[in-house]
Protein backbone atom coordinates (compact mmCIF):
# COMPACT_ATOMS: atom_id res chain seq x y z
CA UNK A 1 0.00 0.00 0.00
CA UNK A 2 2.88 2.22 1.01
CA UNK A 3 4.41 1.84 -2.20
CA UNK A 4 1.24 2.17 -4.42
CA UNK A 5 1.09 6.09 -2.80
CA UNK A 6 4.52 6.77 -2.76
CA UNK A 7 4.37 5.95 -6.70
CA UNK A 8 1.29 7.96 -7.30
CA UNK A 9 3.42 10.54 -5.54
CA UNK A 10 6.08 10.30 -8.12
CA UNK A 11 3.76 10.17 -10.68
CA UNK A 12 1.91 13.07 -9.73
CA UNK A 13 4.97 15.24 -9.25
CA UNK A 14 6.31 14.15 -12.86
CA UNK A 15 3.25 15.03 -14.62
CA UNK A 16 3.61 18.96 -12.30
CA UNK A 17 6.60 19.03 -13.84
CA UNK A 18 6.15 18.03 -17.50
CA UNK A 19 3.08 20.44 -16.93
CA UNK A 20 0.10 19.00 -17.83
CA UNK A 21 -1.24 17.00 -15.06
CA UNK A 22 -4.63 17.05 -16.78
CA UNK A 23 -4.57 16.16 -20.52
CA UNK A 24 -7.45 18.18 -22.50
CA UNK A 25 -10.07 16.28 -23.88
CA UNK A 26 -8.77 16.33 -27.97
CA UNK A 27 -5.72 15.22 -29.17
CA UNK A 28 -2.52 17.68 -29.10
CA UNK A 29 0.66 17.83 -27.72
CA UNK A 30 0.94 21.62 -27.16
CA UNK A 31 3.57 21.97 -30.02
CA UNK A 32 2.99 24.36 -33.09
CA UNK A 33 2.27 21.54 -35.49
CA UNK A 34 -0.10 19.94 -33.10
CA UNK A 35 -1.53 22.14 -30.06
CA UNK A 36 -3.93 21.02 -27.01
CA UNK A 37 -7.05 21.29 -28.28
CA UNK A 38 -9.69 23.67 -26.19
CA UNK A 39 -13.32 21.92 -27.00
CA UNK A 40 -15.49 22.65 -23.80
CA UNK A 41 -16.12 24.44 -20.86
CA UNK A 42 -13.63 21.89 -19.17
CA UNK A 43 -10.64 22.62 -21.54
CA UNK A 44 -10.80 26.08 -20.89
CA UNK A 45 -11.28 26.24 -17.10
CA UNK A 46 -8.15 23.85 -17.35
CA UNK A 47 -6.29 26.46 -19.49
CA UNK A 48 -6.84 29.00 -16.72
CA UNK A 49 -4.57 27.16 -13.59
CA UNK A 50 -2.34 25.58 -16.53
CA UNK A 51 0.18 27.79 -15.93
CA UNK A 52 3.62 25.48 -17.08
CA UNK A 53 1.86 25.29 -20.40
CA UNK A 54 1.43 28.86 -21.00
CA UNK A 55 3.87 29.07 -23.40
CA UNK A 56 2.64 26.00 -25.45
CA UNK A 57 0.49 26.72 -28.91
CA UNK A 58 -3.74 25.79 -27.87
CA UNK A 59 -6.47 25.89 -30.59
CA UNK A 60 -9.79 26.24 -30.38
CA UNK A 61 -12.12 23.62 -31.84
CA UNK A 62 -16.02 24.88 -30.80
CA UNK A 63 -17.31 27.61 -29.78
CA UNK A 64 -17.66 27.94 -25.66
CA UNK A 65 -20.03 29.55 -23.52
CA UNK A 66 -18.86 30.65 -20.73
CA UNK A 67 -22.67 31.26 -18.57
CA UNK A 68 -22.18 30.66 -14.93
CA UNK A 69 -18.54 29.39 -14.95
CA UNK A 70 -15.65 30.93 -12.49
CA UNK A 71 -12.78 32.53 -14.13
CA UNK A 72 -9.44 33.56 -14.02
CA UNK A 73 -7.54 35.37 -16.76
CA UNK A 74 -4.85 33.47 -18.50
CA UNK A 75 -1.74 34.83 -18.02
CA UNK A 76 -0.33 37.33 -15.00
CA UNK A 77 2.10 39.42 -13.79
CA UNK A 78 4.24 36.49 -12.11
CA UNK A 79 3.72 33.88 -15.57
CA UNK A 80 2.81 35.54 -18.42
CA UNK A 81 0.78 34.11 -21.85
CA UNK A 82 3.93 33.91 -24.16
CA UNK A 83 2.27 30.94 -26.21
CA UNK A 84 -0.39 30.53 -29.19
CA UNK A 85 -4.16 30.57 -28.78
CA UNK A 86 -5.66 30.45 -32.09
CA UNK A 87 -9.23 30.82 -32.15
CA UNK A 88 -9.78 28.89 -35.34
CA UNK A 89 -12.51 31.53 -36.06
CA UNK A 90 -14.41 30.27 -33.05
CA UNK A 91 -16.21 32.15 -30.10
CA UNK A 92 -16.60 32.39 -26.41
CA UNK A 93 -18.89 34.01 -25.22
CA UNK A 94 -20.64 35.30 -21.68
CA UNK A 95 -17.61 35.53 -20.04
CA UNK A 96 -17.55 36.89 -16.56
CA UNK A 97 -14.66 38.13 -14.09
CA UNK A 98 -15.77 40.54 -11.18
CA UNK A 99 -12.08 41.54 -9.77
CA UNK A 100 -12.53 44.92 -9.26
CA UNK A 101 -9.30 45.15 -6.93
CA UNK A 102 -7.08 43.42 -9.12
CA UNK A 103 -4.55 44.67 -12.15
CA UNK A 104 -4.24 42.81 -15.38
CA UNK A 105 -7.46 41.68 -15.94
CA UNK A 106 -9.26 40.05 -19.02
CA UNK A 107 -9.78 36.52 -20.46
CA UNK A 108 -6.45 36.99 -21.26
CA UNK A 109 -4.60 38.80 -18.04
CA UNK A 110 -1.28 39.59 -19.80
CA UNK A 111 0.67 38.36 -22.54
CA UNK A 112 4.15 38.84 -22.92
CA UNK A 113 6.73 38.37 -25.92
CA UNK A 114 6.63 36.05 -28.34
CA UNK A 115 2.53 35.50 -26.90
CA UNK A 116 0.39 35.50 -29.70
CA UNK A 117 -4.53 35.53 -30.28
CA UNK A 118 -5.95 35.34 -33.58
CA UNK A 119 -8.62 34.46 -35.10
CA UNK A 120 -10.95 34.57 -32.10
CA UNK A 121 -14.43 35.83 -30.90
CA UNK A 122 -15.10 36.96 -27.75
CA UNK A 123 -18.66 37.59 -27.03
CA UNK A 124 -21.01 38.90 -24.42
CA UNK A 125 -18.54 39.29 -21.76
CA UNK A 126 -18.78 41.61 -18.68
CA UNK A 127 -15.05 41.94 -17.48
CA UNK A 128 -13.99 44.54 -14.01
CA UNK A 129 -11.12 44.82 -12.87
CA UNK A 130 -8.66 47.51 -11.64
CA UNK A 131 -5.89 49.04 -13.49
CA UNK A 132 -4.93 47.33 -17.39
CA UNK A 133 -8.28 45.62 -18.05
CA UNK A 134 -9.41 44.89 -21.23
CA UNK A 135 -12.58 42.45 -22.99
CA UNK A 136 -9.74 40.39 -24.66
CA UNK A 137 -6.28 41.24 -22.72
CA UNK A 138 -5.28 43.39 -19.76
CA UNK A 139 -2.25 43.32 -20.82
CA UNK A 140 -0.30 42.94 -24.07
CA UNK A 141 3.75 43.58 -23.55
CA UNK A 142 4.86 43.17 -27.18
CA UNK A 143 2.68 40.22 -28.46
CA UNK A 144 0.57 40.23 -31.45
CA UNK A 145 -3.36 40.10 -31.65
CA UNK A 146 -4.41 38.77 -34.74
CA UNK A 147 -8.23 38.96 -36.41
CA UNK A 148 -9.96 39.35 -33.11
CA UNK A 149 -12.74 40.90 -31.34
CA UNK A 150 -14.99 41.76 -27.99
CA UNK A 151 -18.24 42.76 -27.84
CA UNK A 152 -18.89 42.86 -23.76
CA UNK A 153 -19.27 45.67 -21.56
CA UNK A 154 -15.53 46.07 -20.02
CA UNK A 155 -15.05 48.46 -16.79
CA UNK A 156 -12.11 49.64 -14.68
CA UNK A 157 -10.04 52.31 -13.23
CA UNK A 158 -7.36 53.23 -15.42
CA UNK A 159 -5.74 51.20 -18.77
CA UNK A 160 -9.11 50.27 -19.94
CA UNK A 161 -9.84 48.93 -23.24
CA UNK A 162 -12.39 46.96 -25.41
CA UNK A 163 -10.18 44.80 -26.74
CA UNK A 164 -6.79 45.44 -24.80
CA UNK A 165 -6.15 47.47 -21.49
CA UNK A 166 -3.12 48.40 -22.07
CA UNK A 167 -0.92 47.21 -25.33
CA UNK A 168 2.50 47.60 -26.23
CA UNK A 169 2.27 45.07 -29.06
CA UNK A 170 0.70 44.47 -32.64
CA UNK A 171 -2.88 44.50 -33.36
CA UNK A 172 -4.07 44.03 -36.91
CA UNK A 173 -8.07 43.55 -37.88
CA UNK A 174 -9.21 43.98 -34.90
CA UNK A 175 -12.18 45.48 -33.35
CA UNK A 176 -14.40 46.24 -30.39
CA UNK A 177 -18.06 47.25 -29.85
CA UNK A 178 -18.55 47.01 -26.30
CA UNK A 179 -19.07 50.00 -23.70
CA UNK A 180 -16.03 51.02 -21.91
CA UNK A 181 -15.84 52.46 -19.09
CA UNK A 182 -13.17 53.77 -16.76
CA UNK A 183 -11.46 56.49 -15.16
CA UNK A 184 -8.15 57.70 -16.94
CA UNK A 185 -6.67 56.32 -20.37
CA UNK A 186 -10.13 54.89 -21.32
CA UNK A 187 -10.75 53.38 -25.05
CA UNK A 188 -12.97 51.94 -26.97
CA UNK A 189 -10.53 49.37 -28.18
CA UNK A 190 -7.16 50.10 -26.22
CA UNK A 191 -6.91 52.53 -23.22
CA UNK A 192 -3.35 53.03 -23.39
CA UNK A 193 -0.94 52.17 -26.82
CA UNK A 194 2.49 52.56 -25.65
CA UNK A 195 4.66 52.65 -28.93
CA UNK A 196 2.02 49.75 -29.95
CA UNK A 197 0.86 49.48 -34.11
CA UNK A 198 -3.06 49.53 -34.99
CA UNK A 199 -3.53 48.42 -38.17
CA UNK A 200 -7.15 47.76 -39.84
CA UNK A 201 -9.03 48.33 -36.41
CA UNK A 202 -11.68 49.80 -35.54
CA UNK A 203 -14.51 50.40 -32.38
CA UNK A 204 -18.00 51.22 -32.51
CA UNK A 205 -18.85 50.85 -28.60
CA UNK A 206 -19.61 53.80 -25.79
CA UNK A 207 -16.59 55.20 -24.26
CA UNK A 208 -16.36 57.19 -20.80
CA UNK A 209 -13.88 58.39 -18.10
CA UNK A 210 -13.02 61.56 -16.45
CA UNK A 211 -9.46 62.22 -18.49
CA UNK A 212 -7.33 60.99 -21.78
CA UNK A 213 -10.04 59.25 -22.99
CA UNK A 214 -10.66 57.85 -26.99
CA UNK A 215 -13.36 56.38 -28.87
CA UNK A 216 -10.68 53.41 -30.26
CA UNK A 217 -7.71 54.43 -27.85
CA UNK A 218 -7.50 56.56 -24.85
CA UNK A 219 -3.55 57.76 -24.60
CA UNK A 220 -1.11 56.97 -27.73
CA UNK A 221 2.10 57.37 -26.86
CA UNK A 222 4.93 56.91 -29.68
CA UNK A 223 2.02 54.44 -31.48
CA UNK A 224 1.46 53.73 -35.08
CA UNK A 225 -2.50 53.80 -35.87
CA UNK A 226 -2.80 52.80 -39.69
CA UNK A 227 -6.47 52.28 -41.59
CA UNK A 228 -8.55 52.51 -37.99
CA UNK A 229 -11.95 54.35 -37.13
CA UNK A 230 -14.18 54.87 -34.10
CA UNK A 231 -17.94 55.67 -34.35
CA UNK A 232 -19.13 55.71 -31.12
CA UNK A 233 -20.20 58.23 -28.62
CA UNK A 234 -17.17 59.32 -26.29
CA UNK A 235 -17.92 61.03 -22.78
CA UNK A 236 -15.67 62.84 -20.61
CA UNK A 237 -16.96 62.82 -17.23
CA UNK A 238 -16.60 64.87 -14.13
CA UNK A 239 -13.66 67.42 -15.15
CA UNK A 240 -13.28 65.83 -18.69
CA UNK A 241 -10.13 66.63 -20.59
CA UNK A 242 -7.75 65.29 -23.47
CA UNK A 243 -11.47 63.46 -24.84
CA UNK A 244 -11.49 62.37 -28.54
CA UNK A 245 -13.44 60.95 -31.17
CA UNK A 246 -10.48 58.79 -32.15
CA UNK A 247 -8.11 59.20 -29.31
CA UNK A 248 -7.69 61.07 -26.10
CA UNK A 249 -3.95 62.25 -26.18
CA UNK A 250 -1.52 61.67 -29.21
CA UNK A 251 1.87 62.27 -27.67
CA UNK A 252 3.99 61.97 -30.42
CA UNK A 253 2.01 59.57 -32.62
CA UNK A 254 0.77 58.77 -35.66
CA UNK A 255 -2.18 58.18 -37.14
CA UNK A 256 -2.69 57.95 -40.80
CA UNK A 257 -5.87 57.20 -43.11
CA UNK A 258 -8.21 57.18 -39.48
CA UNK A 259 -11.75 58.53 -38.72
CA UNK A 260 -14.40 58.96 -36.24
CA UNK A 261 -17.71 59.46 -36.71
CA UNK A 262 -19.26 59.66 -33.02
CA UNK A 263 -20.11 62.57 -30.43
CA UNK A 264 -17.29 63.78 -28.31
CA UNK A 265 -18.33 65.61 -25.46
CA UNK A 266 -15.95 66.96 -22.61
CA UNK A 267 -14.60 69.85 -20.73
CA UNK A 268 -11.17 70.81 -22.07
CA UNK A 269 -9.08 69.88 -25.32
CA UNK A 270 -11.94 67.85 -26.89
CA UNK A 271 -11.67 66.79 -30.60
CA UNK A 272 -13.46 65.12 -33.17
CA UNK A 273 -10.57 63.25 -33.99
CA UNK A 274 -7.96 63.95 -31.15
CA UNK A 275 -8.39 65.69 -28.25
CA UNK A 276 -4.53 66.88 -27.45
CA UNK A 277 -2.20 66.11 -30.09
CA UNK A 278 1.11 66.39 -28.80
CA UNK A 279 3.98 66.45 -31.36
CA UNK A 280 1.79 64.21 -33.25
CA UNK A 281 1.37 63.57 -37.06
CA UNK A 282 -2.00 63.57 -38.80
CA UNK A 283 -2.00 62.58 -41.89
CA UNK A 284 -5.31 61.90 -44.47
CA UNK A 285 -7.58 61.96 -41.02
CA UNK A 286 -11.01 63.35 -40.53
CA UNK A 287 -13.82 63.13 -38.06
CA UNK A 288 -17.82 64.35 -38.77
CA UNK A 289 -18.99 63.74 -35.16
CA UNK A 290 -20.58 66.92 -32.69
CA UNK A 291 -17.68 68.65 -30.35
CA UNK A 292 -19.34 69.94 -27.20
CA UNK A 293 -16.59 71.56 -24.65
CA UNK A 294 -15.66 74.61 -22.73
CA UNK A 295 -12.17 75.45 -24.06
CA UNK A 296 -9.67 74.15 -26.92
CA UNK A 297 -12.51 72.76 -28.73
CA UNK A 298 -12.10 71.39 -32.35
CA UNK A 299 -14.13 69.53 -35.09
CA UNK A 300 -10.48 67.50 -35.63
CA UNK A 301 -8.56 68.64 -32.88
CA UNK A 302 -9.04 70.14 -29.83
CA UNK A 303 -5.38 71.35 -28.73
CA UNK A 304 -2.65 71.19 -30.93
CA UNK A 305 0.86 71.41 -29.87
CA UNK A 306 3.76 71.17 -32.26
CA UNK A 307 1.86 68.78 -34.45
CA UNK A 308 1.37 68.09 -37.81
CA UNK A 309 -1.67 68.46 -39.82
CA UNK A 310 -1.93 66.62 -43.50
CA UNK A 311 -4.87 66.93 -45.66
CA UNK A 312 -7.37 66.18 -43.10
CA UNK A 313 -10.95 67.91 -42.69
CA UNK A 314 -13.90 68.17 -40.45
CA UNK A 315 -17.65 68.42 -40.83
CA UNK A 316 -19.43 67.68 -37.19
CA UNK A 317 -20.80 70.86 -35.69
CA UNK A 318 -18.17 72.52 -32.57
CA UNK A 319 -19.77 73.89 -29.67
CA UNK A 320 -17.32 75.98 -26.43
CA UNK A 321 -16.80 78.97 -25.16
CA UNK A 322 -13.21 79.00 -25.65
CA UNK A 323 -10.71 78.91 -28.22
CA UNK A 324 -12.94 77.19 -30.77
CA UNK A 325 -12.38 75.78 -34.11
CA UNK A 326 -14.40 74.23 -36.94
CA UNK A 327 -10.89 72.55 -37.41
CA UNK A 328 -8.50 72.73 -34.48
CA UNK A 329 -9.73 74.69 -31.07
CA UNK A 330 -6.16 75.81 -30.01
CA UNK A 331 -2.94 75.58 -32.52
CA UNK A 332 0.52 76.35 -31.19
CA UNK A 333 2.85 78.41 -33.56
CA UNK A 334 5.57 75.87 -34.33
CA UNK A 335 2.38 73.28 -35.53
CA UNK A 336 2.25 72.70 -38.92
CA UNK A 337 -1.25 72.62 -40.67
CA UNK A 338 -1.28 72.00 -44.60
CA UNK A 339 -4.09 71.72 -46.98
CA UNK A 340 -6.69 71.30 -44.43
CA UNK A 341 -10.58 71.96 -44.69
CA UNK A 342 -13.63 72.45 -42.57
CA UNK A 343 -16.90 72.67 -43.55
CA UNK A 344 -18.35 76.05 -42.67
CA UNK A 345 -22.15 75.54 -42.88
CA UNK A 346 -21.98 72.00 -40.58
CA UNK A 347 -19.53 72.90 -38.05
CA UNK A 348 -21.34 75.80 -36.87
CA UNK A 349 -21.62 77.28 -34.00
CA UNK A 350 -18.02 77.47 -34.90
CA UNK A 351 -17.19 80.83 -36.67
CA UNK A 352 -13.48 80.27 -37.48
CA UNK A 353 -11.64 77.24 -38.85
CA UNK A 354 -8.61 77.66 -35.82
CA UNK A 355 -10.16 79.28 -32.70
CA UNK A 356 -6.54 80.40 -31.46
CA UNK A 357 -3.46 80.14 -32.66
CA UNK A 358 -1.94 80.57 -36.61
CA UNK A 359 -4.48 79.25 -39.16
CA UNK A 360 -2.42 78.91 -42.14
CA UNK A 361 -3.06 75.19 -44.11
CA UNK A 362 -6.40 75.29 -43.06
CA UNK A 363 -9.11 76.38 -45.62
CA UNK A 364 -13.47 76.93 -44.69
CA UNK A 365 -15.67 76.05 -47.38
CA UNK A 366 -19.18 75.78 -47.76
CA UNK A 367 -20.75 72.19 -48.29
CA UNK A 368 -21.24 71.90 -51.31
CA UNK A 369 -17.90 72.82 -51.97
CA UNK A 370 -16.38 69.93 -49.56
CA UNK A 371 -18.38 67.58 -51.77
CA UNK A 372 -16.89 68.94 -54.75
CA UNK A 373 -14.34 66.64 -56.22
CA UNK A 374 -11.88 69.50 -57.45
CA UNK A 375 -11.97 71.34 -53.55
CA UNK A 376 -9.39 68.63 -52.85
CA UNK A 377 -7.46 67.35 -55.83
CA UNK A 378 -6.73 71.48 -56.29
CA UNK A 379 -5.29 70.73 -53.18
CA UNK A 380 -3.40 67.72 -54.10
CA UNK A 381 -4.90 64.93 -52.45
CA UNK A 382 -4.19 61.68 -53.56
CA UNK A 383 -7.51 60.36 -54.93
CA UNK A 384 -5.30 57.09 -56.85
CA UNK A 385 -4.77 54.98 -53.53
CA UNK A 386 -5.73 57.16 -50.88
CA UNK A 387 -9.08 58.96 -50.95
CA UNK A 388 -12.50 58.35 -52.78
CA UNK A 389 -15.84 60.60 -53.64
CA UNK A 390 -18.71 57.83 -53.01
CA UNK A 391 -21.51 58.06 -55.09
CA UNK A 392 -23.70 61.13 -55.20
CA UNK A 393 -23.13 64.14 -53.10
CA UNK A 394 -21.03 62.68 -50.65
CA UNK A 395 -17.98 64.37 -48.61
CA UNK A 396 -14.51 62.33 -49.35
CA UNK A 397 -13.92 59.34 -47.47
CA UNK A 398 -10.95 56.72 -47.11
CA UNK A 399 -10.13 54.56 -49.79
CA UNK A 400 -9.39 51.89 -47.36
CA UNK A 401 -12.94 52.35 -45.69
CA UNK A 402 -14.90 48.75 -46.04
CA UNK A 403 -16.08 47.93 -49.63
CA UNK A 404 -19.46 48.89 -50.47
CA UNK A 405 -20.18 51.63 -47.57
CA UNK A 406 -21.08 54.28 -50.21
CA UNK A 407 -21.79 56.71 -47.41
CA UNK A 408 -19.49 55.97 -45.12
CA UNK A 409 -21.37 55.75 -41.94
CA UNK A 410 -19.52 52.66 -41.25
CA UNK A 411 -22.20 49.93 -42.22
CA UNK A 412 -23.09 48.12 -45.06
CA UNK A 413 -26.77 48.10 -45.51
CA UNK A 414 -29.99 49.47 -47.52
CA UNK A 415 -28.66 52.78 -47.74
CA UNK A 416 -25.55 51.98 -49.52
CA UNK A 417 -27.83 49.87 -52.25
CA UNK A 418 -30.10 52.62 -52.26
CA UNK A 419 -27.05 55.22 -53.28
CA UNK A 420 -26.12 52.56 -56.01
CA UNK A 421 -29.36 52.22 -57.39
CA UNK A 422 -29.87 55.84 -57.68
CA UNK A 423 -26.24 56.23 -59.56
CA UNK A 424 -26.35 53.11 -61.69
CA UNK A 425 -24.16 53.59 -64.44
CA UNK A 426 -23.23 57.23 -63.56
CA UNK A 427 -19.70 58.84 -62.76
CA UNK A 428 -18.25 59.39 -59.91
Amino acid sequence: MKKAIASAVILTAVLCISGNLWAYSGDGDGSAGNPYQIANVADFQQLTIDDPNWNMSFILTADINLAGVTLTPVGNSSTEFTGVFDGNDNIISNAVINQPGSDYVGLFGYVGIGGQIRNLGVEDHNITGRDRVGGLVGMNDSGTITGCYATGSVTGTIYVGGLVGYNEGGLTSCYATGSVTGDGLVGGLVGYNYYGTLTACYATGSVSGFDYVGGLVGYNYYGTLTACYATGSVTGTVSGERIGGLVGWNNDGTLTACYATGSVTGNSSVGGLVGYNYDGTLTACYATGSVTGTDFVGGLVGYNYYGTLTACYATGSVTGTDDVGGLVGWNHVDSTITDCFWDTQTCLPATVGVGEGPSTGVTGKTTAEMKTLSTFTDAGWDFASVWAMPLGQYYPVLFLRQMGDLNSDARVDMFDFAIFAENWLEGI
